[in-house]
């Protein structure tokens, strides 16, 4: 929210989500209850000024759950910690998270996995502003 100079992040599943601010990690993982399931359910809110070295990492239940199949989840918060250490760019660190739930899940996700990281960097000169999402149909079509 440009206005207000925060990140709004809604949750509406079971699944925290994970900002780091000041070099403090946060787990949102308040309780929220899947939006379609109940009547009147409302999402999780939570605001966080928008400011240089902003981390958020959102994900799916399918991250969450990455390796249950054998016993072996992955400790999201500790693996974010790990790749944050190495400071690498946005799509570096959802790379890195994926490759995790690949490897846990030995190739073979048990459910699908979405991870969004957003990054504030320090500002360049350049207003344009890009999002990056690929999507393969290829499969499916």
């Amino acid at each position: 929210d440009m206005h207000s100079r925060t990140l709004v992040i809604s949750r509406n599943n079971e699944t925290p989500a994970i900002v780091i601010s000041k070099g403090e990690m946060r787990v949102l993982d308040e309780a929220s209850v899947s939006v379609g399931i109940y009547r009147n359910t409302r999402p999780v809110i939570t605001e966080v000024a928008l400011e240089e070295g902003l981390v958020a990492v959102v994900f799916s239940d399918g991250l969450r759950h990455a390796g249950d199949r054998k016993g072996q989840r992955l400790e999201i918060p500790e693996c974010v910690q790990t790749i944050l250490a190495e400071n690498p760019p946005a799509q570096t660190f959802a790379d890195r998270l994926m490759d995790l739930a690949m490897t846990a899940d030995e190739g073979r996700p048990i459910d699908d996995v979405s991870i969004v990281v957003l990054r504030v960097m320090p500002y360049n000169g350049n207003e344009v502003r890009r999002m990056q999402v690929r999507l393969p149909l290829t499969r499916y079509v």
